[in-house]
């Protein structure tokens, strides 16, 4: 057996090589001796000299972490809830510090009214700095789905993810110009529609699809990942390859980016019926070994051709 742990020792050393460090201002090293401390005494005074250290070295979210630990030993006192409202204004907790101050405004107390009305106003600053700061990045994102023709399929689709980000109001302005422009990439015009039918919007849209304009509505749609037809298909690749995982790994690939091209139209493209037809064609396409599960008329197998070579068009 290994000799005595000597952890009274070690925490004095620590906490001896702590203190030199926040005297001189290095709160990094601090940090860093102040952690080793803590992991051999979780103290309440030790809770707040670490999260205070963190604070200055430029790691709240880890402050506040280390604060939520101890956090009745926070508000049990009012001097230790003024540093940990300040913990919840860096880490951008708006609403949670402001129930926290005007609560403690509200009861009227002369000791800590001065430096709770310093934190509503530091609070009050840094959401209307937030809040331009978003407004801002709104209207980058807005002015790049407008010209989202011009950009490279690649941006394009980086730029409709952004577009999560953004109010419905706001998608519904943009969605006319991204749902008739041919030249925007199928995918990424699918992604923008996925946006508002997950957030059941019932405006009246101009669609473009394969050439086509269609009349849709995105609230009568269900996503992608919901789709019955997606579901079986995915199900059946899964179930007919589970024995041979890379060949399941590169169809499945394929099936999907067919399956997102076609959306929300997936109808159209695969009918009720002739899945298993689709599945062995992709696989055949793939491993040209594959014996087919199905007997494939040659009108069916044309069919599947054209959409495929139509498919694959877009892609490009």
């Amino acid at each position: 057996m290994g000799g005595p742990i000597e952890f009274p020792k070690n925490y004095h050393m620590y906490m001896k090589e702590a203190m030199a460090c926040l005297q001189s201002h290095d709160y990094e090293k601090a940090v860093n001796y102040l952690e080793k401390a803590y992991q051999l005494k979780k103290d309440d005074q030790l809770n707040i000299l670490l999260v205070t250290a963190m604070l200055q070295s430029g790691y709240p979210k880890q402050a506040l972490a280390l604060a939520e630990e101890k956090l009745s030993y926070y508000e049990a006192y009012e001097k230790r809830m003024l540093i940990f409202v300040e913990l919840l204004i860096e880490n951008g907790q708006f609403l949670r510090a402001k129930r926290y101050i005007n609560d403690y405004l509200k009861r009227g107390l002369k000791g800590y009214k001065e430096s709770w009305n310093k934190l509503d106003e530091e609070l009050a600053s840094r959401s209307d700095e937030v809040r331009n700061q978003k407004k801002q990045r709104e209207d980058e994102v807005m002015k790049e789905l407008f010209s989202l023709a011009s950009l490279t399929p690649e941006e394009q689709f980086a730029i409709v993810d952004q577009a999560e980000a953004l109010p419905t109001d706001k998608l519904k302005a943009v969605a006319p110009s991204v749902f008739t422009n041919p030249y925007v990439h199928a995918l990424a015009r699918s992604s923008l529609l996925s946006v508002l039918i997950e957030r059941q919007d019932t405006e009246e849209y101009v669609y473009e699809w394969f050439g086509e304009l269609k009349t849709i509505k995105p609230n009568q749609f269900v996503p992608f990942e919901e789709h019955p037809r997606v579901l079986f298909i995915i199900q059946s690749v899964s179930n007919q390859l589970e024995q041979n995982p890379s060949l399941m790994e590169h169809v499945m690939s394929e099936v999907k980016l067919i399956l997102l091209i076609a959306y929300p139209f997936i109808d159209e493209v695969i009918a009720k019926g002739k899945e298993q037809m689709w599945i062995d064609s992709i696989i055949s396409s793939i491993d040209h070994s594959h014996e087919l599960k199905v007997a494939v008329s040659d009108e069916d197998n044309q069919i599947i051709h054209d959409w495929k070579m139509k498919i694959y068009k877009v892609i490009q």
